[in-house]
């Protein structure tokens, strides 16, 4: 016999032995008719009743989700559409410009224009801090300078003179601001109006922009400032 027969022969008795082992196998279980009449123990019951609710409360939640997104997709759009429209009119215009300009008045915005706006190597000398503070942190480089002190308490004064033009903005909602004199220079005191948060000094001169940060009244604060060399 060719190879193709004897494969034909192989394949032919290795179906019959597995219908064989199949219908061997499947002797031991019982029929549908006996499945029904088994009675099953209670708190399986109970379980099968739990799990068949929680299957389709899941089911109807994700059905109501999806067309929730749907809808919600809709009404955006509707109303996207329909704030577009408003804005041919002044007075919708006018009003959206108040929102903005209410948003924007709870910050204030500091500008520091250098007259060189190069790099700079120039070290800091703090000559008065209160006594109870050390120095903890100290970063220089041609940009900035850094400096953290703490006392015994926690409580930190942190001073950062920025050499180069930025701009940076304050809370204007959480403290209240007032003009200072810091030795020849104008200055912005940030007082604040909780005592969680801290007060600030802000003022500009020709070395650079100077940030104090410490939780002092304004004329410690202001005697630190002046005594920067």
């Amino acid at each position: 016999m060719n190879d193709e027969a004897v494969n034909d022969i192989w394949e032919t008795v290795l179906k019959v032995a597995v219908e064989e082992y199949t219908l061997e196998m499947n002797k031991e279980y019982l029929f549908d008719d006996e499945i029904n009449h088994i009675a099953l123990p209670t708190n399986y019951k109970l379980k099968m009743h739990k799990f068949i609710i929680r299957y389709r409360l899941k089911r109807n939640l994700k059905i109501i989700l999806k067309q929730s997104r749907k809808i919600a997709s809709i009404i955006l759009l509707i109303m996207g559409i329909t704030f577009i429209y408003l804005l041919q009119f002044d007075n919708v215009r006018s009003a959206c410009k108040n929102v903005i300009i209410n948003v924007y008045e709870k910050f204030i915005r500091l500008d520091f224009i250098s007259s060189t706006d190069g790099l700079n190597d120039e070290k800091l000398n703090v000559k008065f801090i209160p006594d109870s503070y050390q120095l903890k942190e100290l970063n220089s480089d041609n940009r900035k300078t850094y400096l953290k002190y703490e006392d015994t308490e926690g409580k930190v004064i942190e001073l950062t003179c920025y050499f180069q033009s930025r701009a940076f903005q304050l809370d204007n909602e959480k403290h209240t601001v007032r003009y200072v004199q810091i030795n020849n220079d104008k200055g912005q005191f940030f007082e604040a109006n909780d005592k969680i948060s801290n007060n600030y000094l802000v003022w500009h001169t020709d070395r650079g922009s100077f940030v104090l940060s410490a939780c002092l009244e304004q004329q410690q604060m202001i005697k630190i400032a002046e005594n920067i060399k």
